[in-house]
């Protein structure tokens, strides 16, 4: 299963609800990463999927979960 997607792929998930820039700290480097994260909402099936950006304008499907509070929840245990 593909789970990278360009933008235009992105319209088949629905609408975005949600998003963020999540912030991950690497003490041995001393480095912040930014990521930026959203949640679409799925109109059929009021699923809520989560996304990471890439820099190369492609979109990572993260995970899909029945609620936006869960779907929030597992981007912020991904890249905290």
């Amino acid at each position: 299963m593909n789970h990278i997607f360009t933008r235009d792929e992105m319209t088949q998930f629905g609408t975005v609800v949600w998003d963020d820039v999540l912030t991950q700290w690497n003490p041995k480097r001393t480095d912040v990463y930014a990521h930026f994260v959203a949640v679409l909402k799925a109109e059929k099936d009021n699923t809520y999927r989560a996304f990471k950006r890439h820099d190369s304008d492609r979109f990572e499907l993260i995970s899909g979960e029945r609620t936006l509070c869960d779907a929030i929840d597992v981007l912020q245990k991904c890249f905290k």
